[in-house]
C-alpha cells in the first residue's frame, strides 16, 4: 500500500468512527504524524472459541464514540491472521450485535475453503443464532 493510500485510509476511518478529519487531508503515517489513534484500544468483551492449539480464536470488542467494533486473532492449522484494535483496519457498528454479526461473518469468509475449520465455522455461523445472542443481553 503507498503511503498516499495509507494516510487516505486513516483519514476515512477516523470519519467511519466520527472523528474530525484533519483540514486538507495531509499526508500521515502511524506515530507521531497520525492525530487520529496513537493506542489500541481497550476490548470490552471477549469471544473465544478453543482451536485446540496454543492460539485460540477470539473475537474481541471494543467501543469507541459511541459505536461498536471487532478485531480478530484466527488461527486455523499453521494458517493464521490477526489485527487489533486499530480503528484504521475496524468497521464501526451501530450496536454490540451488530459488531457479533459482522465477526461471525468475517472468520466464516476468512476460513472458506480452509481444512480442519468444521468446529470453527460451526461456532462462528452459532453467533449469527439470535438464541446464542440473547446471552449478550
Amino acid at each position: 500500500m503507498t503511503t498516499i493510500r495509507y494516510s487516505e485510509m486513516l483519514h476515512n476511518s477516523a470519519a467511519k468512527w466520527g472523528l474530525d478529519v484533519v483540514p486538507g487531508r495531509p499526508l500521515i503515517t502511524d506515530g507521531p504524524t497520525n492525530p487520529y489513534q496513537q493506542k489500541i484500544l481497550p476490548t470490552k468483551e471477549t469471544l473465544q472459541f478453543d482451536t485446540g492449539s496454543r492460539h485460540p480464536t477470539e473475537t474481541r470488542l471494543f467501543r469507541f464514540n459511541g459505536q461498536w467494533g471487532y478485531c480478530l486473532s484466527l488461527h486455523v492449522g499453521n494458517w493464521s491472521t490477526s489485527y487489533g484494535a486499530f480503528l484504521k483496519f475496524c468497521d464501526p457498528y451501530p450496536t454490540r450485535e451488530a459488531a457479533i454479526h459482522a465477526a461471525a461473518r468475517d472468520i466464516i469468509r476468512r476460513i472458506k475453503g480452509k481444512k480442519g475449520v468444521g468446529k470453527l465455522a460451526a461456532w462462528a455461523k452459532s453467533l449469527l443464532e439470535p438464541k446464542q445472542l440473547s446471552i449478550f443481553d
